[in-house]
């Protein structure tokens, strides 16, 4: 199973107001544990969330336990923009600002957000989400084929196994309300909930269309290409 969007899966589930936890292993190995210079373990998502009770998700944490996404080290490289200090290591475990080699090569690996904790956390996803699901963990014994690969460990909780649904989602507003009427740090207008950029992002982005750097354009161009479509029909097609 290959899990591509964790927080769309979540909202799904949100919408039925289920309560639920998803934890993913990850393919392929990208990512360095606190301690050795190597990369051993994937991003290894983590995703969780509770409904608004009104079809929608009041919170959806929904992040790798890398500092930085893969896909965000790739949408860096093809930019040509570096990414954030302390978030990759290049090969001979230094850190760098310079996806490329990353990328390119998978020389080096993306860090551990938070120390010991991200560590800690990576590892329990790679083992609840394969090991213990019956799925392909990462320790190389497994045959590669190459590309990517995952499983995932879902678990889903009846609000009334626990309470009064209503009181629930009221106490969960209480929350959210208290946490937002905090003072926002210096340079922020507001403090934002996990979920809420997501969610603003994808609203803006139905509304006036998903930006694209010329590199990521191209390699999407030259994929389909490859499967025999031409590029004159997919610009035709995408209006370019």
């Amino acid at each position: 199973m290959a899990v591509r969007d964790l927080e769309a899966f979540m909202r799904q589930r949100a919408a039925v107001f289920d309560p639920g936890l998803d934890v993913s292993p990850g393919s392929p190995f990208d990512v360095n544990v606190i301690q050795p210079l190597v990369n051993r373990l994937g991003t290894d998502p983590f995703c969780a969330a509770l409904p608004d009770g009104r079809g929608g998700a009041s919170v959806l944490l929904d992040m790798a336990t890398s500092a930085i996404a893969f896909g965000k080290a790739r949408v860096a490289r093809n930019k040509g923009v570096p990414v954030p200090p302390d978030s990759v290591i290049d090969g001979q475990g230094r850190p760098t600002t310079d996806p490329l080699p990353l990328v390119d090569r998978h020389e080096g690996a993306l860090r551990a957000f938070g120390g010991h904790k991200g560590s800690g956390l990576a590892i329990m996803c790679e083992l609840l989400g394969a090991a213990l699901t019956g799925g392909q963990t990462i320790q190389p014994e497994h045959e590669r084929k190459g590309g990517i690969l995952n499983s995932m460990c879902s678990i889903l909780m009846d609000p009334k196994a626990f309470g009064d649904p209503a009181v629930i989602e009221l106490e969960v507003a209480a929350v959210n309300g208290w946490i937002k009427a905090s003072p926002p740090a210096q340079g922020f207008e507001e403090v934002l909930l996990p979920g809420e950029p997501e969610q603003r992002a994808r609203l803006l982005r139905e509304r006036e269309g998903i930006p694209i750097d010329d590199k990521s354009l191209s390699d999407i161009l030259a994929a389909a290409e490859s499967l025999g479509l031409t590029r004159a029909d997919l610009a035709r097609t995408a209006g370019l």
